[in-house]
């Protein structure tokens, strides 16, 4: 027979009251999390009003539960969550920046740089440097894991590349997940519009579908390619790539260079070497041909790291459209030999091939 012990009242009062207060815990928690990604949207916002804000948020579930106070040590709930929870939600909220704090109007920014990025060779692009917070992407930096040790990680090994990309955002890290989701959000997309002086409305992908965190390791590559053009869920255009490098004292002799190239694939207008901090965006076109194309060759405990960002819009210029949906174009170099191998069409290009287009469109607004 199971024995029942009885609980005193105050003991079975406590145990209520905690309980009441890891809830209360709960909801407080989602709101500072709701808050940060607020705050997020807005990294030039005043540092004194986030203090502020930071400071009723520790404050305020000790209001909401000043019976917890007076057990001091007996209270779990006030010890073990509202402490320790919210100084760490203090300590975040106070280095909210993720951008070089010398840019102080991240639309305005846009804006001066957008004659550099149009004129840019051989297509539409930037590169920037230093342009987060280098404390923060740091972060970022050193939380980034081992893609090749975990499971729903996507592994390209053939001919043509040679690397690992997560699925999706599970698994980023904290910072990593706060980065991404600052990426996405409408200050951003607005610097985006202003530097790329693209006219439809850029839409991020929350899904991160072929995004995210990539990593190469020693012998890897990435063929000079030609990206895929529309989103696989949503049907969008696809407009523009955001690249984030994270490879701290990364030195010349590694290679993993970043290579954009002209229309005729006769030479590498740019080659970028992936440095911590440094950030390059480009327009993508079914002719901005782009790769990691000769095998890296960092040492063996090292690898290149790197989180993409792809923006969308509704429809896109005459001159840009493809009447087919497609997968990456991969393009041979001029003068090298045997330097991709041509890609297996997929079901899903044989069927665009055999479906009518009228058909096709049909199934599509269906489907949306």
């Amino acid at each position: 027979m199971r024995i029942v012990k009885k609980l005193s009242p105050k003991k079975l009062y406590l145990q209520q009251q905690a309980h009441v207060a890891k809830l209360v815990n709960v909801a407080v928690s989602e709101a500072v999390e709701d808050y940060l990604l607020r705050v997020r949207v807005s990294p030039w916002a005043p540092k004194a009003g986030n203090l502020w804000l930071s400071a009723f948020l520790v404050l305020f579930p000790m209001l909401l539960l000043p019976h917890q106070i007076w057990y001091g040590k007996r209270s779990i709930a006030l010890n073990s969550i509202n402490f320790k929870f919210h100084y760490f939600c203090l300590a975040r909220i106070t280095a909210m920046d993720f951008i070089n704090q010398s840019i102080t109007d991240l639309k305005q920014f846009g804006k001066d740089k957008h004659q550099e990025y149009i004129n840019a060779s051989p297509f539409p692009s930037i590169v920037i440097d230093n342009f987060f917070n280098e404390e923060m992407l740091s972060k970022v930096a050193d939380e980034f894991p081992d893609l090749s040790k975990l499971a729903e990680v996507k592994t390209y090994d053939n001919h043509n590349e040679k690397k690992l990309e997560a699925k999706g955002e599970k698994h980023f890290s904290e910072n990593g997940r706060l980065l991404a989701h600052f990426l996405n959000s409408q200050p951003v997309l607005q610097f985006l519009q202003e530097l790329t002086g693209i006219k439809e409305t850029l839409l991020p992908d929350p899904y991160f579908v072929g995004g995210g965190y990539h990593e190469i390791k020693p012998g890897g590559l990435l063929k000079v390619h030609a990206d895929f053009n529309k989103h696989e869920m949503t049907f969008l255009d696809r407009r523009i790539n955001l690249l984030v490098y994270l490879n701290k004292d990364w030195e010349e002799s590694y290679g993993g260079n970043f290579e954009l190239w002209d229309k005729d694939m006769t030479r590498a207008y740019k080659k970028v070497l992936p440095v911590f901090n440094r950030v390059a965006i480009f327009s993508t076109t079914d002719f901005s041909f782009h790769g990691h194309p000769d095998t890296l060759s960092c040492p063996p405990d090292r690898s290149r790291k790197s989180l993409a960002l792809y923006y969308y819009t509704n429809g896109r210029p005459k001159s840009e459209l493809n009447p087919k949906a497609h997968a990456t174009l991969f393009v041979n170099r001029a003068g090298v030999k045997d330097d991709i191998e041509k890609e297996p069409l997929t079901f899903r290009e044989i069927v665009v091939d055999l479906v009518p287009p009228i058909l096709l469109r049909t199934v599509k607004k269906i489907v949306r």
